[in-house]
């Protein structure tokens, strides 16, 4: 039980530091991660792992999800669609940081 809150408040801080690291662009940030989504999934596209429509509907997905959201939102979304690709603690920061 121990462990685990230590691990929540250690992912709080990191959220606390990407939103302040996104500040207010956060409209920049959202276009470009969804610019990088689009380009990734192309690949997976073109390997034949996901159909086109799986892609578009991925990246239209993820373009409702965080219009006209706040910098806490984006994060959130941020940390659970990519918390299996990552380490939270050691790599959202600089998972934030391409696409500022």
């Amino acid at each position: 039980m121990i462990r685990l809150k230590h691990l929540l408040a250690e992912q709080s801080d990191v959220a606390q530091q990407a939103i302040r690291l996104i500040g207010d662009d956060v409209d920049l940030f959202v276009h470009n991660y969804i610019d990088w989504l689009d380009e990734n999934l192309d690949d997976l596209v073109d390997s034949g792992d996901m159909i086109p429509q799986q892609k578009f509907d991925t990246v239209l997905n993820v373009r409702y999800e965080l219009m006209d959201s706040e910098a806490d939102d984006v994060v959130a979304s941020i940390m659970r669609r990519h918390s299996d690709s990552f380490n939270p603690k050691t790599e959202v920061l600089q998972f934030i940081r391409k696409f500022i």
